[in-house]
């Protein structure tokens, strides 16, 4: 069962808890380099994400055409009397 704050308390739960910086067991050193490899990973999703649309559209159009290469080996092979080829 979830346990429900009102606005005051949750507001003293964010406060309650430790900044970045007191984190027990991470020194200074250690929380940056974590914050820059959070950013590079934040950097290569971004142009994964912009990237995604044009690259589906790539293999649907590939897919497409092969499909109906296919197809039309199918018709031909048909239409000549002869069995389809695999």
């Amino acid at each position: 069962m979830r346990r429900r704050f009102s606005r005051r308390q949750g507001n003293r739960t964010l406060l309650a808890r430790p900044a970045p910086e007191q984190i027990r067991g991470l020194t200074s050193e250690q929380m940056a380099r974590m914050e820059r490899e959070m950013e590079a990973l934040q950097r290569d999703f971004k142009g994964i994400e912009s990237s995604y649309g044009e690259t589906v559209l790539n293999l649907m159009v590939a897919s497409g055409s092969l499909g109906s290469s296919s197809l039309m080996r199918e018709y031909a092979a048909t239409s000549n009397g002869t069995t389809p080829r695999s």
